[in-house]
């Protein structure tokens, strides 16, 4: 699967709605390329830690590594609609 497929197949919905195509892609990326940096159409880059013990690893080095604000995916476009909030031009606006 070529790189663009694979940020696109990690970003779409419709892959953890099959788990035959979800097992596939993160198997993939277990064995290829388990701590890939992930840049979508659409959605921020973002790093995709596919191994257990890497996650382990982040998650215990919260000093060198941040789980927030972006703790969901969500779109460019949903972000600057101002649903996403934390962050960029959806903060700078006031809410009501």
């Amino acid at each position: 699967m070529r790189e663009s497929n694979v940020d696109e197949a990690i970003a779409n919905h419709k892959t953890y709605g099959s788990l035959e195509q979800h097992h596939a892609l993160f198997s993939m990326l277990r064995s290829e390329d388990p701590v890939h940096w992930t840049e979508p159409n659409g959605y921020r880059p973002f790093w995709t830690i596919s191994k257990h013990k890497d996650v382990i690893e982040v998650e215990r080095q919260n000093d060198k590594f941040i789980n927030a604000p972006r703790t969901k995916l969500l779109s460019i476009e949903f972000r600057i609609e101002g649903q996403g909030g934390h962050g960029g031009a959806a903060d700078a606006r006031p809410r009501h």
